[in-house]
């Protein structure tokens, strides 16, 4: 019997068997006898030769000559009887093109497969005569009914004359199976259902839940085929809402209404559109449904007066209150009215300790939510690292470094005037800085180089610029360090800047501490001049009676920070928060691709491939058991965690012009904005989350997650599922536990419609919610195109070819000896021969006994 090789190219690799027996010759007979070795040798390559067969896709040719062709024809509604002639004639080409002893079959299909007749002789010209469900597409069902028909012998044919776009099954499962019984499959692209004249309507948008007396838009989405009009209706809860003339352009055409609810509730939405040129009825109408809910109360603390996020989230209905950091008292009781608690680029100099602390409890102890936004004053530039704030959120301040870290040099400009002998909160000033300054030498490696410059009217080196090796020197040059005389910043600083130019150093920074006011001098000048050979400045001002305006000028200048304390215990942590951030990149300023990396609740209806650019970002990275759901190059950018009874939610972009541009101009930037809210924000005795609501055919499947006021998951729940038909029939559905917390059923809708399903426990220790599915038309007229891709796939996996309606059918009768799949393939023969072969090859080597392991 004639075999086919599909992979011939696979035996070039036996010419290296020849050097790989030598080599295996020089090692084995060290060990082994001759006549062992030879034998070893033999099952290895053996081995080898049988597993390139394997590789080379070898199989036995059991053509005699008889073609059986199938043929599969989809009659759904996407199809329609356009094409009805044109098949016909292609048919009759087609049987012209048999000889005696080739055999055809026709199946009819749409949802389910009809066979009109069986492989016999000939071609029997015939129509549908079963009464043959045409809602759907299930082209998997049609192929895996004919490749059941089809024998083991003879060249095994599939005409699959469909547009590809199934809604039911899986037809590459069917593929697969044809692959491994040698069948090719010959598509035949079906005309669109899209014809000219043709009015679509895609969708009507609105939000699936939002606060009442919140605006938003229902939107309508018209699709024509060619320029028109039409009359379009909304009807809001069943009642005439809309009523209008509208222009459509080819393509897709965008009405947009604005609404509000005035109560919580579900609100239905039903959209018609009417074209007199339209020849399909059947998708001219579309179903969408809003759920009302409370207000949500949000705690939202910046610097700046009208935050980006806090207008975004008060148009989607949130009831934002917008404060400073010092104007919430550190007492957990004035956070529980607060649904969720918005860090927006605030340092953490801005907090009391206790303010942070009841932070932690709020969302620990309370379920509260809690979220930060990045910018130059967050996460670790904003000096948060080994605070309550880090503990709370999903990520680490502190980004991993590389073992190459540039060279860096530190310079500490310490006011040492009179007034720092004073005192704050009963701790010295000058004694703070000097802990501050040794704390800061801590920071760096023992390669990188310190300075400390004292000043008062004059300056004084207190540790000239030197490698930070020497721990010891340093404190005790620090410790002889005392107070005297006034305050004249500016000759120090440009001492400072006359030295750090002489220092070889790819990254040089200074740090200015002082309590009061400086002489005037054009700090400008000199700052901007320092900064152009990339020596940045930040500057800590100590108590009421310095000069903070001027310490912000010169941070800013310097392209630094600048931090304000009245409590000389923060000195140290300001210090060594500034040179860590000073001393390793922590911000990146730059255009930052953003990459979706899993599923959540964050993104839900928010299309995944419109995510902006990030223009900056902190660096962090995420903590085991967090989710990055948005992720990129640097790190995560949108992260978030399931924290005690709370959840914390880290965004290390920003909002604002600098970073964030790309992002508050995005349409669905108010959307995600709240989803976040919500992802976040307080949940109540036991949540039952947004169920996933998917439809496939005519099948849906209901799944939820439960979890209990800790954020665990709640077992063994008994839940069901009432399901309020279009009709007015009811049915209830137990859903049945797949994983821990989540639930899932299953159940068929028999149309369109608006169906409303409610989820309950019958123990009654769960509130009930009620969800709601809207599905307008069949899917059959929602995909417009026929799907190219998909029969081209099927064609070249199994050997087929497209033929169009109007090509040869010669190329289906073509060459039918070297028909590249038929035969059965014996490569699962050849498998079993290699396992045998090792087998025998590992028990030969347990028997022979090397010759270093003999007896004298």
């Amino acid at each position: 019997m004639p075999v086919l090789i599909l992979k011939p190219w696979v035996f070039l690799f036996l010419l290296l068997i020849p050097l790989w027996a030598v080599y295996l010759t020089r090692r084995l007979k060290r060990v082994y006898t001759k006549s062992q070795t030879m034998t070893l040798i033999f099952l290895k390559v053996l081995l080898v030769a049988v597993m390139v067969l394997v590789f080379a896709d070898i199989r036995l040719k059991s053509f005699d000559g008889e073609l059986n062709i199938l043929i599969c024809r989809d009659i759904s509604k996407s199809t329609g009887d356009r094409d009805h002639d044109r098949i016909e004639q292609f048919m009759n080409r087609v049987g012209l093109g048999l000889s005696g002893k080739d055999k055809t079959g026709l199946i009819f299909f749409g949802r389910r497969p009809y066979t009109e007749f069986g492989l016999s002789k000939g071609l029997k010209p015939a129509s549908a005569q079963a009464d043959i469900d045409r809602s759907g597409t299930n082209i998997e069902s049609a192929l895996n009914t004919a490749l059941g028909q089809l024998p083991g012998s003879g060249n095994n044919k599939i005409l699959l004359f469909t547009d590809g776009n199934e809604n039911e099954g899986q037809v590459m499962n069917a593929v697969v199976q044809a692959v491994r019984l040698g069948v090719e499959i010959w598509p035949v692209p079906l005309s669109s259902w899209f014809d000219r004249g043709e009015v679509l309507l895609e969708r009507l948008d609105t939000p699936g839940s939002i606060s009442a007396h919140t605006p938003f838009h229902v939107t309508a989405v018209v699709t024509a085929s060619t320029q028109s009009t039409a009359e379009l209706i909304i009807l809001r809860d069943n009642r005439l809402w809309i009523k209008q003339d509208v222009e459509l352009k080819p393509g897709r055409n965008y009405f947009k209404f604005r609404d509000l609810l005035d109560q919580p509730g579900i609100m239905p939405y039903k959209a018609i559109v009417n074209s007199s040129g339209d020849a399909t009825f059947e998708n001219n109408e579309s179903i969408s449904f809003t759920k009302g809910l409370s207000r949500l109360s949000i705690l939202y603390l910046a610097q700046i007066e009208e935050p980006h996020l806090a207008k975004a989230l008060g148009v989607q209905g949130l009831d934002v209150r917008l404060a400073a950091p010092g104007d919430f008292l550190p007492d957990l009781s004035d956070l529980l009215g607060y649904a969720c608690v918005i860090l927006d680029n605030v340092p953490a100099d801005r907090f009391t300790m206790p303010q942070l602390e009841v932070l932690q409890s709020y969302v620990k102890d309370a379920g509260g939510g809690l979220i930060m936004v990045g910018g130059e004053n967050s996460y670790g530039p904003g000096l948060y690292a080994d605070s309550p704030m880090e503990q709370i959120l999903p990520v680490f301040l502190d980004h991993p470094t590389t073992l190459e870290k540039p060279k860096f040099c530190l310079l500490i400009l310490v006011d040492k005037s009179s007034s720092m002998a004073g005192y704050i909160k009963n701790n010295s000033k000058l004694e703070a800085a000097k802990i501050a300054s040794f704390s800061a030498v801590e920071m760096l490696n023992p390669l990188d180089r310190i300075g400390i410059l004292a000043f008062d009217t004059e300056y004084q080196w207190v540790v000239p610029v030197m490698p930070a090796e020497d721990r010891q020197a340093i404190a005790n040059a620090l410790s002889r360090l005392n107070e005297l005389g006034g305050t004249d910043l500016y000759p120090a600083l440009s001492h400072a800047f006359e030295t750090l130019k002489a220092v070889d150093a790819q990254k040089k920074h200074v740090i200015i501490l002082s309590d009061g006011k400086t002489q005037a001098a054009d700090f400008q000048a000199l700052v901007t001049e320092m900064q152009q050979e990339n020596i940045s400045i930040s500057t800590v001002a100590v108590g009421e009676g310095s000069d903070r305006k001027l310490m912000r000028r010169i941070a800013h200048w310097g392209h630094g920070r600048t931090y304000y304390t009245d409590d000389a215990d923060q000195i140290p942590r300001i210090f060594t928060g500034d040179t860590k951030v000073a001393a390793h990149t922590a911000i990146v300023e730059q255009d930052i691709p953003v990459t979706y990396r899993q599923d959540s609740d964050l993104l839900q209806g928010i299309a995944v491939d419109q995510i902006p650019v990030s223009q900056g970002m902190v660096l962090t990275y995420p903590k085991p058991g967090s989710r990055v759901v948005l992720d990129t190059e640097k790190g995560p950018l949108l992260c978030g965690w399931q924290y005690g009874l709370g959840r914390a939610l880290a965004f290390t972009g920003s909002f604002d012009a600098r970073w964030g541009k790309h992002w508050v101009e995005w349409t669905q930037f108010e959307r995600f904005a709240s989803q976040m809210v919500r992802w976040a924000g307080k949940k109540g005795r036991a949540a039952l989350y947004d169920p996933l609501i998917q439809v496939h055919g005519k099948t849906v499947t209901f799944s939820v997650d439960v979890v209990d006021p800790r954020g665990g998951f709640v077992n063994q729940a008994g839940l069901e599922l009432n399901i309020l038909f279009p009709s007015g029939k009811q049915n209830t559905q137990v859903l049945d536990q797949i994983a821990p917390g989540r639930y899932e059923c299953r159940f068929d809708v028999p149309g369109t419609g608006a169906y409303y399903l409610t989820l309950f426990d019958p123990e009654k220790q769960y509130p009930a919610q009620t969800f709601c599915l809207g599905i307008p038309y069949s899917e059959e007229f929602h995909t417009r195109e026929v799907d190219s891709d998909l029969l081209f796939t099927i064609a070249d996996m199994t050997g087929g070819r497209i033929l169009n309606m109007d090509d040869s059918v010669e190329p289906l009768f073509g060459d039918l000896e070297s028909s590249i799949r038929a035969g059965r393939p014996l490569w699962p023969l050849f498998i079993w021969v290699a396992a045998m072969l090792f087998i025998i090859d590992v028990a030969v080597r347990k028997v022979f006994e090397p010759l270093g392991s003999r007896d004298d």
